[in-house]
């Protein structure tokens, strides 16, 4: 007798999306639906007769239906109030979410309107614009209740829960784990430090990925953010340094170090045109870049069927020495 085995996470077939779930979403035909992008969750870019729509797949036992009913809220009130963000469309049910029952368990099926444009290398006046929008979406989402539906970016997120993920895979390398866990902690300590009360607007609703990687821009220069999956409540110097890291944490060479800078700074400049920054946030935005690399390792570890087999002890050597470099140039923790 053939037996059954669990499922991590199944490719949906595009057939079966075209069939059952994309008509519900009052999408005409023809419709072409294609594989975009397999991670976390799942995306896929759909042509209909009319314009493009993007359909997501949230992974099984990633977010709540809660969770994501949050996001598409706040999507939806971000779009409201006219700040360019990709927001969620609705079934003719007048609904967001369909329910798929897939191998694994249920998972959850939103669309999405298109981010104009493309992706492109930001030069220093898209890092400065860039800037600009992330101050204009933090200041209208500070006139908008805390939604209890989602997570605060807090010391579990960085720490507790990353760690937890981590540690079976360090258990051979008893002083490396020490480092991080201690680390984490004096990363903290700081934050505590610098950033003593929650309070708007330097802390509240944040995008929680803005590395760059999650904007469009089109032919006028107008950007767009999409893919608010990590959106929580927290330091506003962390949405900001989640920048800093992308371009500067894993920069060697120092002409990389030095553009990493420039657009850093460009970025800060386009953010203070709207919300004057203090030298306490920006201190710590330093200790947050730090926390973003252990929390990224952390996803790795919690999402290891995904890596295809790279999480080996040269990937931890090569991040555990840019969480030094980092610490050791920056003189965090001072």
């Amino acid at each position: 007798m053939a037996q059954s085995f669990p499922v991590h996470n199944s490719a949906i077939h595009c057939g079966a999306l075209t069939d059952r779930v994309l008509p519900q979403y009052g999408l005409r035909p023809p419709i072409h639906c294609r594989v975009c992008n397999r991670g976390v969750n799942d995306t896929y870019r759909v042509k209909h007769r009319t314009g493009v729509r993007y359909l997501r797949i949230y992974r099984y036992g990633w977010r709540t239906r809660a969770q994501i009913e949050a996001e598409l809220d706040m999507l939806t009130y971000l779009h409201r109030h006219r700040l360019p963000v990709a927001h969620p469309v609705k079934r003719k049910d007048g609904r967001y979410l369909t329910r798929i029952a897939a191998p694994e368990g249920t998972r959850y099926a939103a669309v999405f309107t298109e981010a104009p444009g493309e992706w492109k290398r930001l030069g220093l006046k898209g890092s400065e614009r860039y800037g600009e929008l992330a101050a204009r979406m933090h200041a209208c989402l500070d006139e908008r209740p805390e939604d209890p539906r989602r997570f605060h970016l807090d010391r579990a997120h960085f720490i507790d829960e990353p760690l937890r993920y981590v540690t079976p895979m360090l258990a051979h390398r008893e002083s490396d784990l020490d480092y991080l866990q201690k680390t984490g902690v004096d990363l903290w300590q700081r934050v505590d430090e610098l950033l003593p009360e929650r309070r708007k607007p330097e802390y509240g609703n944040c995008h929680g990925d803005h590395h760059g990687g999650n904007l469009h821009t089109d032919g006028s220069g107008l950007q767009t953010v999409f893919d608010f999956d990590c959106y929580g409540y927290g330091w506003r110097a962390y949405d900001m340094a989640v920048f800093h890291w992308s371009w500067r944490a894993w920069a060697t060479e120092k002409a990389q170090k030095s553009l990493g800078t420039r657009m850093w700074k460009a970025f800060v400049r386009g953010y203070g045109g709207v919300r004057s920054l203090g030298q306490n946030e920006l201190e710590a935005t330093s200790v947050f870049v730090a926390l973003r690399h252990i929390w990224l390792m952390g996803l790795h570890a919690q999402l290891n069927e995904l890596s295809g087999g790279w999480l080996h002890d040269g990937y931890f050597d090569e991040h555990l020495a840019i969480i030094r470099r980092w610490l050791d140039e920056h003189r965090v923790l001072k």
